[in-house]
């Protein structure tokens, strides 16, 4: 029997996503075993904080850093970094021969293993060859993070790409197929090929929503909100008119394209993965009416647009204040929320100790706490006990009772 929700990293947790330009974010606590969503927000990253998936400067981003602390009183966070710095890949290796995981990693980043966290697991094979997944995060970039927000008062659970937080956000629990999550954000698109519930690889596309709007905005003459009204409600379906649709299709049956030969490179890259069965798409481009139907029929595979609250809750029991078109822009905030099998982090060693000793000083404080509190109970007990005329009292307050015997 598989669980009906995920459980939160704690009891109550926030997760961000932060790019060179914006942040997000989504608190969640936990609710007779359900997630519900609690503030949220997105901020524009003031130019010059950050650059290429660093931070360009540091004064500057942690002053941002210490305006987020003091605005939302956020004391801890589940990140997801969204740049070119953090990586997941596929490789495929004879089964038998010897893992060289040092050399793939220093293939991916181009700068020697020991400078970048990474983690890894055998994500399929054959009997010839063996698929391992790698993910890594430049070290130095992990450690900069980390010391930022610890500067601002924010503390740094976790750090992961996107792909893995998407994935435990959308994908059914307990999915052992082979899917593809198609996330259409407002800049770029994300594609993260799952094998078995764990990430293979993530590539990223450049087609947005943002451009979907501004391509509908300029054939039409029409205003930036006008445009997503337009998308949301004709979108690519002809009916009365094909006016938005004749806009966007050509973008469209591109990023189709684009898709089907991301796809054939993976899969000609691993053969000895399975072929993917179903697409999940998220992201604000996934309000584009008729997109997962346009994409099913370029792509010859199911599409389905995913429910970001699926993992979390039952909108039979809550409805998230959140609108859905504003939703699915926090995808990956509320998956790296999220608990779930086959997570990685990518904080530095260091940090990952130091959160343990805190977690573990933390939880013997409470046994303690409880230890010296219960023996104060016996204590006092013992005490009121043992004054004769308490004793009496106790006694002659029993002997009233009436007995059911």
């Amino acid at each position: 029997m598989t669980t009906r929700y995920l459980q939160l990293s704690q009891q109550n947790a926030t997760g961000v996503v932060l790019t060179d330009s914006s942040l997000r974010f989504v608190a969640l606590s936990t609710n007779h075993g359900t997630a519900i969503p609690g503030q949220y927000a997105e901020l524009s990253v003031p130019e010059g904080c950050l650059k290429d998936g660093v931070i360009a400067s540091k004064s500057r981003f942690v002053s941002f850093l210490k305006t987020l602390k003091k605005t939302y009183k956020i004391d801890s966070i589940n990140l997801v970094l969204n740049s070119e710095q953090i990586k997941t890949a596929s490789i495929s290796l004879k089964t038998g021969a010897d893992l060289q995981i040092n050399e793939a990693v220093e293939k991916l980043f181009s700068i020697p293993a020991k400078d970048v966290v990474y983690e890894y697991k055998v994500i399929g094979g054959d009997s010839d060859t063996t698929v391992l997944q790698v993910t890594g995060l430049v070290k130095k970039v992990s450690e900069d993070f980390v010391w930022a927000f610890k500067q601002a008062g924010i503390t740094v659970l976790s750090i992961e790409p996107l792909g893995h937080a998407l994935a435990r956000d959308v994908l059914p629990i307990g999915s052992n197929g082979t899917a593809l999550v198609l996330a259409i954000d407002t800049r770029n698109t994300t594609l993260t090929y799952v094998v078995n519930g764990r990430v293979s690889e993530t590539t990223i596309l450049d087609f947005s929503d943002l451009a979907v709007t501004d391509t509908i905005m300029q054939h039409l003459s029409i205003t930036a909100e006008e445009a997503d009204k337009a998308k949301q409600e004709q979108g690519l379906i002809i009916r009365h008119s094909r006016t938005v649709f004749d806009a966007i299709a050509d973008e469209c049956a591109l990023f189709v394209k684009h898709v089907n030969h991301s796809y054939i490179t993976w899969k000609t890259a691993h053969p000895a993965l399975p072929a993917i069965e179903g697409i999940y798409l998220t992201g604000a481009g996934s309000t584009i009416k008729g997109l997962d139907d346009y994409l099913s029929a370029g792509l010859r595979v199911p599409v389905k647009v995913a429910n970001v609250w699926a993992n979390c809750l039952s909108f039979d029991d809550h409805i998230p204040a959140m609108p859905q078109t504003v939703a699915v822009r926090y995808g990956a905030a509320i998956g790296t929320a999220l608990m779930g099998p086959h997570m990685v982090n990518l904080v530095p060693d260091a940090h990952q100790r130091s959160l343990y000793r805190k977690h573990v000083a933390k939880r013997s404080g409470k046994v303690l706490l409880s230890f010296i509190f219960g023996v104060l109970v016996g204590a006092l007990i013992t005490w009121i006990i043992a004054i004769p005329a308490v004793h009496s009292k106790i006694f002659e307050v029993l002997h009233k009772i009436p007995t059911q015997w």
